[in-house]
């Protein structure tokens, strides 16, 4: 029987499973078995997949029936110790389960544990790391208390002890968006989670707009429906005090994702939900408002948002603010220049050096308090002066 069980859903990416698998091939960690359940599958996906003749490597298939359901019938063929997560555009370094293992050897108590990860443009080249997390091993409680509020955890860089898996209860089948938070909160109920601080997977990132793509997949109700889920377990603890806060984030992510989608109605409304859940998100002096605003306009494309979309979405919200929320209006000028600043750095890691320039400008003539912070003006000085500007995109990973 082997110690780590890998499972690989996977649905119509015949283009990258190939390097998912070969990821999992070379791997300095040999005592694992790698479950690929095909979901429905009408391109060469199958055909990739069977191409690999190691004995570790199974092949199944099944009607498309989404990712949770994939990947709980993984999960029920799996005889592992240990039960790792990967996707099919995705891939791994080679040390990662060998660390990973190494890792839970020195928690016992810790039901998961999961590393920071690299982000790569759809050629699979790197562009940055992604960490989020306490290094060591924290307690139920603390961890879960962040958790709450916001998913922490890639499910590609999750290794979990499989009675921890199944003491939780899997993946809820109805749930089609962040499903994979909603188990890892479920876990983090029941055991300490673990952080290693490296980053040892790759996580593919394409030039999609995310709104419409998590409208698709459910976004309106999702989230809540897996804080309102969560909490219900919590009733009696302490923690459940924070019901308020995490109902308040998860109503005002939506309602960001409605204006960006040009639903202002359903964005007014998702926005009032978000100010009678959690008033101090929207409150003086204002500064997680402004930080969360810059912040999800960021993130409206999966890997690089256009600047002038960012703006607009920006501005939109703030074009159409409802009355409740009239206190917001004045911070418009300083939230388009956080945002501003923040793209310096995004454009930055492209080695875009004329949208850096133009972000740089748009950031100090809105909020000069960037002028201070040395990154920033470390890179803008790099982008007016062309010294020392990287020539080329980082390299491949």
């Amino acid at each position: 029987m082997p110690v780590v069980s890998i499972i690989l859903p996977a649905y119509n990416q015949a283009t990258h499973l190939g390097q998912a698998i070969a990821s999992v091939l070379a791997q300095t960690y040999t005592d694992w078995e790698l479950i690929v359940v095909d979901d429905g599958s009408t391109d060469g996906t199958g055909a990739v997949a069977r191409s690999f003749t190691d004995p570790r490597v199974r092949y199944f298939y099944q009607a498309n029936q989404e990712r949770s359901r994939a990947r709980n019938f993984g999960i029920q063929q799996a005889t592992g110790e240990f039960i790792a997560f990967l996707d099919d555009d995705d891939f791994w370094l080679p040390p990662y389960l060998e660390k990973q293992v190494a890792h839970l050897r020195a928690h016992p108590a810790a039901g998961l544990s999961h590393t920071w990860s690299y982000d790569t443009d759809p050629a699979g080249r790197m562009v940055r790391v992604s960490g989020q997390g306490v290094p060591g091993a924290a307690t139920s409680e603390a961890f879960l208390a962040a958790l709450l509020i916001n998913n922490r955890i890639r499910s590609i860089a999750v290794v979990v002890r499989a009675e921890a898996l199944h003491a939780a209860g899997l993946f809820d089948p109805e749930v089609r968006q962040a499903e994979d938070w909603d188990l890892w909160l479920r876990i983090a109920q029941r055991y300490p989670v673990t952080t290693l601080p490296e980053a040892l997977v790759c996580y593919r990132r394409y030039n999609l707009f995310m709104p419409a793509r998590l409208k698709q997949r459910g976004m309106e109700t999702a989230l809540t429906h897996i804080v309102e889920k969560n909490f219900a377990a919590l009733k009696d603890s302490p923690l459940y005090a924070l019901r308020g806060e995490a109902l308040g984030w998860a109503h005002w992510r939506v309602a960001f994702g409605l204006y960006a989608l040009g639903d202002i109605p359903g964005g007014q409304a998702r926005l009032r939900q978000a100010l009678a859940a959690y008033p101090p998100l929207f409150a003086a002096p204002y500064q997680a408002f402004i930080e969360s605003a810059a912040y999800q306009a960021d993130e409206l494309y999966d890997l690089f948002t256009p600047l002038d979309e960012a703006l607009t979405c920006l501005r939109r919200f703030f074009d159409h603010l409802p009355a409740e929320a009239a206190a917001l209006r004045p911070l418009r000028r300083r939230t388009l220049g956080h945002y501003a600043g923040l793209h310096v750095f995004r454009s930055y890691e492209r080695r875009d050096r004329a949208g850096t320039r133009r972000a740089a400008w748009l950031a100090v003539r809105a909020a000069p308090h960037w002028l201070r912070n040395r990154g920033f003006a470390a890179i803008a000085g790099r982008a007016l002066s062309g010294w020392g500007w990287p020539a080329q995109p980082p390299s491949g990973v």
